[in-house]
């Protein structure tokens, strides 16, 4: 059960991630030509914490799937990169007990997202959830003027930590390739492609089969 917890964690962040820039572009190109995205935001939103909540998810089974080696590079690599998530996570899963908490100055409850979109990387755009109350900050993509670019691509801010996503998505990708070699050199696993059970039941009316034709 822990590597189909890792399979379906690993597939899951990548769809969401793969959402998500679908969803960052749409807002920016409707923004340019004024036009309705609050469902763009929705669906940005619902995928940007499908993907913390998919890192913790991946943290927590790596930690507890039984003889994959601890120390092994690439998973000290991916819980050391990926322990901001862990602040972000239980942030959202506790928001009855902490907004009364919550600073007077603070990013939005939900976050905030900045993004480079796909198309124009000369641009940064700011997502702003909620409403724009007292207090409530938000802060942007910083610029390498070395470099000529923007330092992230989207990221994610909230509860007083930032979290570049596509960092995140890189490390998920990077781990269960890693999780995969591991199953490749165990001979207790015989690796296969998933493949997702689905059954169809039908219900049909006895009564009606019976009348005369």
């Amino acid at each position: 059960f822990f590597i189909d917890g890792l399979r379906s964690s690993f597939s899951m962040a990548k769809l969401a991630g793969e959402r998500l820039i679908l969803s960052l572009d749409a807002i920016a190109r409707k923004y340019s030509e004024s036009c309705d995205y609050e469902s763009d935001v929705t669906s940005a939103l619902l995928d940007v914490w499908a993907i913390i909540d998919m890192s913790h998810r991946v943290r927590e089974l790596i930690q507890q799937t039984p003889g994959l080696p601890q120390k092994r590079p690439c998973v000290q690599t991916f819980l050391r990169s990926t322990e901001q998530v862990e602040k972000l996570r239980n942030h959202i899963q506790h928001l009855r007990s902490g907004i009364p908490e919550i600073p007077s100055e603070c990013p939005p409850l939900w976050g905030a997202i900045s993004w480079i979109p796909t198309f124009d990387s000369s641009v940064c755009y700011n997502l702003v959830t909620g409403g724009f109350i007292a207090g409530v900050q938000s802060f942007t993509i910083s610029y390498d003027l070395q470099e000529s670019c923007y330092t992230a691509r989207v990221l994610l801010r909230a509860e007083e930590c930032a979290v570049e996503i596509t960092s995140i998505l890189e490390q998920i990708n990077s781990v269960a390739s890693c999780i995969a070699n591991w199953i490749d050199e165990n001979p207790r696993f015989i690796r296969q492609s998933p493949k997702t059970m689905v059954w169809k039941w039908s219900i049909h009316d006895v009564a009606s089969s019976k009348k005369p034709k």
